[in-house]
């Protein structure tokens, strides 16, 4: 019989590399193996990742309560606040952004010394375009890092590093600070990890923020050779290097381009908060074009599954803009 732990690290290191689907059907078998050991509340935990990425919100929600309640019967406190923010995270994929954060502001009070509510604030306040926080929590949570770890300690901290590397790029590019954007992410290029998402991703990121810096040539070559590898992985990576790409193009006035690309890129995605970037994009080229319908309706699909992100608020505005204070 396979090793169970040896088991789960395949299916976590598939997961990582964006084949989540595929970790799911290696784990599902291993849950009702761990229950009774110390491993427990761990694998639960990550099976709710899996199931999260997959989109099944409802069943990731539930797998993480069972971690929950498998971490607290054990006394586990790492676990335990693990399994909290999966519950949160459930809920901040299904767009209740304002009430995660409320729950975070309070953890935050709780957990002072811990980066995962730091890192995950990080990434609503990104989403609520709050963007100088962002930057200053994410600041914060790579200083806790470093502080309890050696540089080449473990791949994963290094991957740990990258993920939040390109989040501060991100809210630095949202905010109109593309030569900010470009050394960070730069930085996180240059990381050593054990997959190439983050790569894929963050050289995307790269070439847009060249772009929008004004090297249109060296930018659109980053982006290119990124939604080649990005190909390769996974629709989700595809996808949101997709985004970037056509975002680029739509920068520089080449907008058939960039309505194919971003078409292209909202199908990919598996999470409609993750679609919103591009349906604004979208919403904004039909109303270029004097396409009032398609605007309209690509700006609605802007506003799901909220408006109270940055994205979401942005296509509220332009849908005013078209149709007038009528409830939308």
């Amino acid at each position: 019989m396979p090793d169970l732990e040896a088991e789960m690290e395949r299916a976590v290191s598939l997961y990582i590399r964006g084949r989540a689907k595929e970790a799911i059907e290696i784990a599902r078998p291993l849950l009702r193996r761990a229950r009774g050991t110390p491993h427990a509340a761990r694998f639960y935990r990550y099976m709710s990742e899996f199931l999260l990425a997959s989109g099944d919100y409802d069943r990731s929600r539930e797998t993480a309560r069972e971690s929950g309640s498998l971490a607290r019967a054990i006394r586990h406190p790492g676990e335990i606040l693990a399994s909290t923010l999966m519950i949160m995270a459930c809920d901040f994929y299904q767009g209740l952004l304002r009430q995660v954060h409320r729950q975070l502001e309070e953890l935050l009070h709780l957990a002072t010394d811990q980066p995962m509510p730091v890192v995950f604030m990080g990434q609503v306040t990104l989403l609520l375009g709050d963007f100088d926080r962002t930057v200053s929590l994410l600041e914060q949570a790579r200083g806790v890092v470093d502080a309890v770890s050696e540089p080449d300690a473990h791949p994963a901290m290094d991957l740990f590093r990258s993920n939040m590397l390109i989040q501060t790029g991100k809210a630095h590019l949202l905010a109109g600070r593309p030569t900010e954007a470009i050394s960070l992410i730069e930085r996180a290029m240059g990381l050593q990890v054990d997959t190439p998402v983050p790569g894929a991703l963050a050289q995307a990121m790269l070439g847009y923020a060249v772009v929008i810096d004004g090297s249109a040539d060296e930018g659109l070559d980053l982006l290119q050779d990124a939604v080649g590898t990005a190909q390769e992985i996974a629709h989700d990576v595809h996808g949101h290097t997709l985004i970037h790409l056509g975002l680029a193009h739509k920068h520089l006035g080449d907008l058939t381009q960039a309505r194919e690309l971003l078409r292209n890129a909202v199908g990919l995605l598996t999470h409609p908060l993750e679609r919103q970037e591009g349906y604004c994009g979208l919403g904004d080229i039909a109303a270029s074009f004097d396409l009032r319908s398609e605007a309209e309706q690509a700006y609605r699909r802007g506003t799901q599954p909220t408006i109270d992100s940055y994205f979401g608020r942005k296509a509220v505005g332009a849908l005013h803009g078209l149709v007038g204070l009528q409830p939308l």
